[in-house]
């Protein structure tokens, strides 16, 4: 929170940057007017409004909102390509281009953000499995206690579904990877005598695939230190990265001070999911800070705006096409 100029917070109503919010609340610093910037789409499923008006309900903070929709993010893709450099898949980053947009535009240039938490606290649910692989292995016991619960607590959860994901993985962690091969090549054996080689697109072609890698690791820990280290994260801060600077903005991840990953990797699987919750230690901690609606959600949804939704009405292909052209 140094800073010789005004500090602002993202929120997107998840647990990590409600933490954020709250925690700057409940340290009572009395020189921080607390703002904080939400992206929203009304009427999406996945639209986290809800959890974000719980926040600025408990804590003193003045909220901003952006809506993007297809004709803001259209508006704003040209600028968004130049500044990130690379081809993105997701128009995710082109709402965080406009959250960046509504910080700088309201005299905020330094952000805190909740980034980074999911990937070493394991807050994502296809790290999860690898919890429930290292229990069979290690403990069946606790293995069956805690899968059943997890079921429980998640029977209801029609956005985080995991019955058909870990069975695949349970398969994949059985298979060598000579086996694996040889699945692979009597599929697509398969797929040619069925002429489904002929597809729209690379994506279409290839979504279903579930024996594309053999898990190395043998431990939650290790899938961790896999997602934080040499995963997606990194491609997640260099597009927050680029979007800020866009603004001239300078974001901070306090979830990445290296003394508090350092110390959570010391932790065995137990403290990162317990009693069919991801992300457990954290949820204990902000119990009395964060709304219990937040702390105890069990859904999880990443920064998503309706992709297929804006992008089925920006006329994407008639852009790139006049690109193209230019």
């Amino acid at each position: 929170m140094r800073s010789d100029v005004a500090v602002g917070t993202s929120l997107s109503g998840g647990l990590d940057s409600s933490a954020t919010v709250c925690m700057i609340n409940h340290m009572k610093m009395s020189d921080v007017d607390q703002k904080t910037f939400s992206a929203r789409f009304p009427n999406f499923k996945k639209d986290e409004s809800i959890y974000i008006d719980k926040v600025l309900s408990k804590v003193n903070a003045q909220g901003f909102s952006c809506y993007p929709d297809g004709d803001s993010m259209l508006s704003n893709l040209h600028k968004i390509i130049e500044h990130q450099e690379e081809p993105f898949g997701s128009l995710s980053i082109a709402a965080q281009f406009e959250v960046m947009q509504l910080a700088r535009n309201n005299g905020v240039i330094v952000m805190l953000d909740g980034q980074g938490a999911d990937e070493y606290l394991c807050g994502y649910h296809g790290l999860i499995d690898m919890f429930f692989i290292e229990l069979k292995k290690t403990d069946k016991k606790l293995y069956k206690q805690q899968l059943q619960v997890y079921k429980e607590v998640h029977a209801s959860n029609d956005i985080n579904n995991m019955s058909r994901r870990l069975r695949n993985n349970f398969i994949k962690d059985m298979l060598s990877n000579a086996q694996i091969n040889q699945l692979l090549g009597f599929k697509s054996s398969v797929d040619n005598l069925l002429g489904k080689e002929a597809k729209k697109d690379l994506h279409s072609q290839y979504k279903k695939e579930q024996f594309d890698k053999k898990y190395t690791a043998s431990s939650l820990n290790e899938v961790l230190y896999e997602a934080t280290f040499r995963g997606g994260l990194q491609e997640l801060l260099r597009y927050a990265d680029r979007n800020s600077m866009a603004h001239s903005l300078e974001v901070r991840l306090p979830f990445l001070s290296h003394k508090l990953v350092e110390y959570v990797f010391t932790l065995p699987s137990i403290y990162k999911v317990n009693k069919g919750f991801s992300k457990y230690i954290l949820r204990e901690a902000m119990q009395d800070i964060v709304p219990q609606e937040i702390v105890w959600r069990k859904d999880k949804i990443g920064y998503e705006p309706p992709n297929s939704k804006y992008i089925d009405g920006l006329s994407l292909k008639n852009y790139l096409v006049k690109g193209l052209k230019l």
